[in-house]
């Protein structure tokens, strides 16, 4: 087929990519599932802290907008906070939601509620902007890389795959979400990574066969640890990206087995990567010296890197939804809602004294407190009284204990028992991880002054210490049992333990100059950084397939024929996450942490593996 037949039938299936692709219902993600589900709460703040019940905090400066809404059916409970003007604690039911936020468009606003939908279109501006801009001029570039020809067959594969998988999900009815569109996008250029490797110069049919399904297995069994990812994100991301291998497994055998791939030199046009095997093996002492160091900076440097889960903070700091929230937290009032349930060990809440040390624990706990108390025995008290509320005053103290079951408070203030009482705070959502467990710990610090109450935090931040540990527990065993895989194929494939440790060293490497990369810029790690190191796991074996396989033959120069492919195939996918890094936000956190490790895996390939295979690794033939 000549160019512009090739030119006119690529376009022809854009198109028709767009418009299927135009009919897929997108989801928003629920804000509540992007992180693992809390501890059961008690009855007293339920009501709060329930999923199905979800709150917002907002603020004008006309009393009457404020009463209109205070009056509404649509919500559940108005919570005026007296030590800030005109601003007001909002609870609403879930489904009630888009009417809620419409009927406060106007106003100043603030809370996770309204992160469901930002986050759903901010995220989807960014995949759509790169889409549109981009991603067009990264496949462009390509051709620095790879012959015209070579780049219209690839590029016409690339529309032909997502055709059927857009089609496949256009029928079926797997929900798409924000982080499904993520997957999508990735799973258009890893289809070019395995596409490249059909048009190679020499590559044995059956082979290639094998390690391409080799290859996307490994993928998969990454794809599964993300779905079982506690967080929302990592798990949607997940169901894509396996719902999507499957298709691309199923695409690439039919095309395996009904058409024969057609052969073309995948090599640059202006530079040879196996040129650089030669200049290595003069310096290989200073390679392996320089791998040595990095991992060993790594080790020693640990302590310095941090982790932040807080999914705010992955937003882009430009947008609308970031600023807007800063600027609330700012002038009002603290948005990231969370209870502090006190219990009394001696007495009840009846008895005055009991109150008198309450009163003072609420003090100490205001004095280091970057958040606010919003509502507690003193706000119900101002309430009730008009008037501030004086320990030197205990007949009015009296009056209000003894007037509690007769007066409607906007939250339960007491449990049945008056054992318990809760103090409703909060701190800015943009708070990250250490803040917030650093604040927890000082919470639970003062309380522990105090022989007479216990004290337990109740909320998504309560849980941001457990939410580390299912962090490090999801990273270990998605990493470990994706590389037990790809170890237990490499050690029974090449029969060699040294083959196993080529690609395990492989993994190390990656990973410390990944750390490395987050501790010179002063980044956390976050979700997306999981994210990443589970699907790196799967994708590592990719290149190792091929190039061991090759090796193994040795009947063929495994330099010529596939170092080559490699190159091209992991250079196009590095320049889609280097264009993807711009974006900022969640995609930008996301294709950072994917380029740091797929550059460095490059790297190993290509100027490493061959020197490590030519000093010291025998690879036994068939």
């Amino acid at each position: 087929m000549s160019i512009f037949k090739k030119i006119i039938l690529l376009v022809l299936l854009v198109f028709v990519d767009f418009f299927v692709i135009k009919g897929i219902v997108l989801h928003k993600i629920e804000w509540s599932s992007l992180f693992p589900q809390q501890r059961a709460e008690s009855a007293l703040q339920s009501k709060l802290l329930q999923r199905k019940v979800q709150y917002i905090f907002c603020h004008s400066d006309a009393n009457e907008t404020l009463s209109q809404i205070k009056n509404s059916s649509l919500i559940e409970k108005y919570i005026d906070l007296n030590e800030v003007n005109n601003t007001a604690l909002l609870l609403f039911d879930v489904k009630n939601k888009e009417e809620v936020l419409k009927k406060l468009q106007t106003l100043e606003k603030s809370g996770a509620s309204l992160l469901e939908g930002m986050f759903f279109e901010d995220f989807y501006q960014e995949i759509y902007i790169y889409s549109i801009t981009l991603l067009p001029f990264t496949l462009l570039f390509l051709l620095l890389f790879i012959p015209l020809r070579l780049w219209l067959d690839i590029l016409l594969e690339m529309a032909l795959y997502t055709l059927f998988l857009a089609s496949f999900l256009h029928f079926s009815l797997i929900e798409v979400n924000s982080a499904s569109l993520l997957a999508l996008l990735f799973l258009v250029v890893y289809s070019l990574t395995l596409i490249n490797y059909l048009y190679s110069e020499n590559m044995d049919i059956k082979r290639l066969f094998f390690g391409i399904q080799v290859s996307i297995i490994a993928t998969m069994i990454s794809a599964l640890f993300l779905i079982k990812s506690q967080f929302g994100l990592i798990h949607s991301f997940g169901v894509m990206l396996f719902v999507g291998l499957i298709v691309l497994y199923i695409y690439m055998n039919v095309r395996l087995y009904f058409v024969k791939y057609l052969t073309h030199e995948a090599h640059l046009y202006y530079f040879d990567v196996t040129n650089v095997a030669s200049f290595v093996q003069k310096y290989r002492g200073t390679f392996l010296l320089f791998i040595t160091m990095l991992v060993m900076m790594t080790i020693l440097q640990y302590q310095n890197f941090t982790i932040d889960l807080n999914i705010v903070n992955r937003l882009d700091s430009s947008s609308t939804i970031v600023h807007q929230i800063k600027e609330f937290d700012k002038k009002y009032t603290p948005s990231l809602l969370f209870v502090i349930e006190i219990k009394a060990k001696k007495s009840t809440f009846e008895d005055e004294r009991t109150v008198e040390k309450l009163l003072q624990l609420q003090e100490d706990l205001q004095k280091d407190f970057s958040g606010k108390i919003l509502f507690s025995i003193p706000t119900a008290f101002r309430e009730f009284q008009k008037m501030a509320i004086d320990k030197n005053n205990p007949d009015l103290l009296a009056q209000f204990l003894l007037a509690n079951s007769f007066v409607h408070h906007d939250i339960e203030l007491f449990s049945p028992d008056m054992r318990s009482t809760i103090f409703v705070a909060a701190v800015p959502l943009t708070d990250s991880s250490k803040e917030i467990i650093t604040m927890k710990e000082k919470i639970v610090g003062v309380g522990n002054k105090y022989e007479d109450f216990s004290i337990t935090l109740k909320g998504k931040i309560a849980d941001f210490d457990n939410f580390l540990q299912i962090f490090y527990k999801e990273s270990l065993m998605g990493l470990l049992t994706t590389l037990a895989f790809t170890t237990l194929f490499f050690l029974f494939y090449c029969k060699n333990i040294l083959s196993v440790f080529v690609v395990l060293l492989s993994v190390v490497f990656s990973f410390s100059y990944l750390l490395m990369l987050h501790i010179l810029f002063d980044s956390p790690l976050s979700i997306t950084t999981l994210m990443s190191l589970i699907l790196y796991a799967g994708l590592v074996a990719d290149s190792f397939i091929q190039l061991f396989i090759c090796y193994k033959s040795r009947d063929i120069s495994c330099e010529k024929s596939v170092l080559n492919p490699i190159f091209v195939s992991n250079i196009s996918i590095l320049v889609f996450l280097f264009g993807m890094i711009f974006m900022g936000g969640i995609l930008g956190a996301f294709a950072f942490d994917m380029f740091a490790l797929l550059s460095a895996n490059l790297i190993f390939i290509v100027i490493l593996v061959p020197l490590i295979y030519k000093s010291y690794l025998k690879v036994y033939s068939d």
